[in-house]
């Protein structure tokens, strides 16, 4: 497969993918109003964070095995045995973590929140656990094919699969609520799971292959460090959120959703950037190459992120109320929060992906745990008193500490430090504006002016040096 045809395939299939769930998505807020669709939200949140355990880092530690010399350049099936390994391996997890699952919902009446109808929570009960099985079985066939160069039938997956189970979530929660939302949502997933695993195991031919207990060993062996981050990240937010629903409500789950729709729009810039920059970065040849290359797109990224946010917040109340309806106004803040939190984690993402092309993986980890252990504290202390504005605080908490982790790490190898501070301190004034809901107007016309000021000349100073750096 070409590089630039893949890169062509992957990228135009995400723009799509996201254009169609995004408006998908704003019709399933109208249909179901904010506490179906905070359900229907904490709902696929748990199908996230199970699919994310269930990977157990067997993804990370098949890519780099199907990379690897030994591999690519030899004869025999040993490609086809690792990747039958793996599946294998993911759905003896997913098996285990389902049965789990159904103890925790049941017999302990847990994750689920309660409501005064028992039927009507087994229902969606059982959905979930469905829904999260699936996801489970399906999510290492994409590696699969990504592995393989089939780009085309990765793209599916945010193109086509995506909209497709949004689209009958829609159509059954115009027929049946939340209930048919949820049921069709399973329904579609479980046609597109067995779609997925009988074309993979033809293009792996899996037939012909042998699943080894060594080749799992190794896989989880090589990808546990990536996988116990992302896996306390899961573990830690999940409960969060059943807390917000069991102190405040559903609704105000669906408030939050809201915001993590509107928040993929400011995510698919340092989603593109990112990979790019690692491979800069691996590649420069001097540090102060690296410096270079750092430098421009920390500063970039992080002035277009507080220039879109300062626009949004000026016309966010017409967005909200045009999109979603006068229902989702009180979804205005919540929505604020996860943007700034959106800017700060694309910050850190800029940041670290310089640490992690230096190979150091122990400060990458200490930076992500400790912020996941810190925002759990706070959540859990704020969240019975506080509900959603508490799960907000101990989200900015969980982005936060590591950009300034990051941020004080490579302040000494910074060329430009001025602006990079000054950039920290216009976050930092925008922020009261993002979490406190009635605010000075005297306050947001300083800011606004005194941060939009600051951003347009470093915007302009960055021109020139790119220029110069520019072959």
């Amino acid at each position: 497969m070409d590089a630039k045809k893949g890169v062509t395939h992957l990228l135009s299939g995400n723009i799509i993918g996201r254009a169609m769930t995004f408006a998908l998505n704003i019709g399933l807020s109208r249909t179901l109003g904010p506490a179906s669709l905070g359900l229907f939200g904490f709902c696929l949140a748990a199908a996230q964070a199970f699919e994310l355990i269930a990977r157990f880092g067997i993804d990370y530690g098949m890519q780099c095995a199907l990379t690897s010399k030994e591999v690519t350049e030899g004869t025999n099936n040993q490609g086809a045995d690792i990747s039958k390994s793996a599946m294998n391996s993911v759905d003896v997890i997913t098996i285990l973590l389902t049965a789990g699952l159904l103890i925790w919902i049941f017999p302990f009446q847990g994750l689920i929140p309660a409501d005064n109808n028992s039927s009507s929570r087994n229902l969606v009960a059982i959905t979930t656990v469905v829904i999260c099985s699936l996801e489970g079985f399906t999510s290492l066939s994409w590696e699969v094919f990504l592995v393989m160069g089939k780009t085309k039938l990765y793209a599916l997956r945010t193109a086509a699969f995506a909209p497709l189970r949004l689209f009958s979530a829609l159509a059954g929660a115009q027929a049946g609520g939340i209930s048919g939302a949820l049921m069709s949502y399973a329904s579609m997933s479980g046609a597109q799971m067995l779609f997925i695993r009988r074309h993979v195991t033809k293009l792996a031919d899996h037939k012909q292959a042998n699943a080894k207990l060594q080749h799992s060993a190794n896989l989880i062996k090589s990808g546990l460090p990536f996988y116990l981050t992302n896996a306390i990240n899961s573990a830690v937010f999940l409960p969060l959120l059943a807390s917000v629903a069991a102190s405040s409500g559903l609704a105000e789950i669906g408030y939050l959703r809201i915001g993590q729709l509107l928040v993929q729009l400011f995510t698919l810039l340092p989603g593109a950037l990112a990979p790019v920059l690692f491979i800069k970065l691996r590649l420069s040849n001097t540090s102060s190459d690296q410096s270079n290359n750092l430098d421009l797109a920390l500063r970039g990224l992080w002035i277009v992120g507080l220039f879109t946010l300062i626009i949004y917040t000026l016309f966010d109340q017409i967005i909200i109320t045009a999109l979603f309806g006068d229902a989702f106004l009180p979804s205005l803040i919540p929505t604020r929060a996860l943007i700034l939190a959106a800017i700060l984690d694309s910050t850190s993402q800029v940041l670290h992906t310089a640490v992690l092309a230096n190979q150091r993986m122990r400060f990458y980890s200490m930076a992500q745990i400790s912020s996941s252990l810190l925002a759990a504290a706070t959540g859990a202390w704020l969240i019975p008193s506080l509900g959603l504005t508490g799960f907000i605080i101990a989200k900015l908490t969980y982005s936060w500490l590591p950009l300034l982790l990051y941020f004080i790490d490579a302040f000494a190898r910074m060329k430009k430090k001025l602006p990079c501070i000054g950039l920290l301190a216009s976050t930092v004034l925008l922020m009261p504006i993002c979490i406190v809901g009635e605010i000075h107007t005297s306050y947001k016309l300083w800011v606004f002016s005194l941060v939009l000021l600051f951003i347009l000349q470093q915007a302009l100073q960055i021109r020139q040096n790119y220029k110069q750096v520019s072959p």
